[in-house]
């Protein structure tokens, strides 16, 4: 099959000059979907169109990666030592990545903000 393809490229016009041939088609429709090139924006993924709920997804992930590394900067003074500290934050950041509803994560960045606080307290 790739020398198939292989052949029909050899023969095709630089880009804009030939319209892709029927047989061409019938080779690119056989590659896999990860090989496939989208022709228009109406074949690209859904999930791959940034609409407003993708956008807040961003801005929520932004918000967490924001408060673990500022934790984790702040656990460099942590009494019972640097590793003790990443470890135990690793383990509670990574026990909540099953948390999908905006409202939870939401309640999640507060509660890690509270916690960033009482570090800071030390």
């Amino acid at each position: 099959m790739a020398s198939e393809i292989h052949n029909v490229m050899e023969q095709m016009t630089p880009l804009g000059t030939s319209p892709i041939t029927p047989e061409t088609w019938k080779l690119l429709s056989r590659l896999p979907l990860s090989h496939r090139i989208p022709t228009t924006i109406n074949s690209l993924p859904e999930q791959s169109l940034l609409d407003g709920a993708t956008m807040v997804n961003l801005e929520l992930r932004r918000q967490v990666i924001n408060v673990y590394k500022e934790l984790l900067f702040l656990g460099r003074e942590y009494p019972l030592g640097y590793q003790y500290f990443r470890d135990r934050l690793h383990r509670a950041f990574a026990s909540q990545t099953h948390i999908t509803d905006d409202e939870q994560i939401r309640k999640g960045i507060a509660r890690a903000e509270f916690v960033k606080k009482e570090v800071e307290a030390l």
